[in-house]
Parts: structure tokens; C-alpha cells; sequence
């Protein structure tokens, strides 16, 4: 995910930027459709990975709570510390 034209998206980046030929859309897009799927799916597990390249301050937050997606991740606060199971 990268910062461009102003919003976050899923691009291929050259040299660590999008352009519109890397560019593949706008990051709320797909995240609008991992929440729809969660919506009809309560009981599905879906892990997703980010290789983060957003600067902007608060857009990757900003971006999964304008998805709906932020209810579902699992609370920081309940993941294994020190090894823990």
C-alpha cells in the first residue's frame, strides 16, 4: 500500500513510488470487499498481508476504519506476549 493521488492504494511501486502504470486502485476498494465477504462470512478467518509503504499520518488507520474492516481485527491486546501460547 502507497501513498497516491491523494488516498492509499495497491500499486507495484518503482523505485518505492506508484505511478499510474504500477498503480492497480484505490486500497478501499478491495478492503470494502474483505468486509462485505466478512460480513456474509461471521465464522471466516481472513488474514491479510500489508507491506506498508504509507507515510501520511494515520492513513493505513484511516483507510481500514472508512472499510468497516477495523471491527473485525484481532484486539493487540489479547495477542501472546513473552512466548506466551
Amino acid at each position: 500500500m502507497y501513498d497516491f493521488e491523494n488516498d492509499i492504494w495497491l500499486c507495484h511501486s518503482i523505485a518505492g513510488k506508484c505511478f499510474n502504470a504500477t498503480s492497480f486502485q484505490p486500497a478501499i476498494n478491495v478492503l470494502k470487499d474483505i468486509e462485505s465477504f466478512m460480513e456474509a462470512n461471521p465464522s471466516e478467518i481472513v488474514t491479510i498481508f500489508i507491506e506498508d509503504y504509507v507515510i501520511s499520518s494515520q492513513g493505513l488507520t484511516k483507510v481500514f476504519n472508512a472499510s468497516g474492516l477495523s471491527k473485525y481485527w484481532f484486539p493487540v491486546s489479547s495477542m501472546p506476549k513473552n512466548g506466551e501460547d
